[in-house]
């Protein structure tokens, strides 16, 4: 099994609704996202010798990267009125949102990074896969997620 791992960064805020501690303010983090790749063979996805190309990698995740960075991210299925509030006062004065359909906790976010990032890959028809991100919201605090 070969293993080749992509450093990404972007700069998001958030909030964690019905959250009683510091998190429940909102803030942002400047993070830094490993997405680790694996094949059983090289060369599966048009490169000789690569599980992927890096430059490949940058185009599958690219799009879900700058969709993230200098965003408010929230949580589409919240039912707290502050992040309601928040949410609505980005979209009215045209500020740039992201709705996970779930908590943006460091959790949440590396399985949804993990699964659209595979979801992308299943497309292509190839036995690369994407098996690990590692999503770090501090420098000294991460996440990791394999499926």
């Amino acid at each position: 099994m070969f293993e080749i791992t992509k450093e990404f960064k972007f700069e998001m805020s958030h909030v964690l609704s019905n959250y009683n501690g510091p998190c429940g303010n909102l803030h942002g983090h400047s993070y830094r996202c490993l997405m680790s790749f694996t094949s059983e063979k090289l060369g599966d996805f048009n490169q000789e010798s690569m599980v992927i190309d890096f430059n490949d990698v940058k185009k599958i995740a690219g799009t879900l990267i700058d969709s993230l960075d200098h965003c408010f991210a929230y949580n589409s299925n919240t039912t707290d009125n502050f992040e309601i509030e928040l949410i609505n006062l980005c979209h009215k004065y045209h500020k740039k949102t992201f709705a996970f359909p779930t908590r943006t906790t460091a959790e949440e976010m590396s399985k949804f990074i993990y699964t659209f990032i595979n979801d992308q890959l299943k497309l292509m028809d190839t036995s690369v896969k994407c098996s690990k991100v590692q999503l770090f919201e501090t420098v000294t605090g991460n996440c990791v997620y394999g499926g």
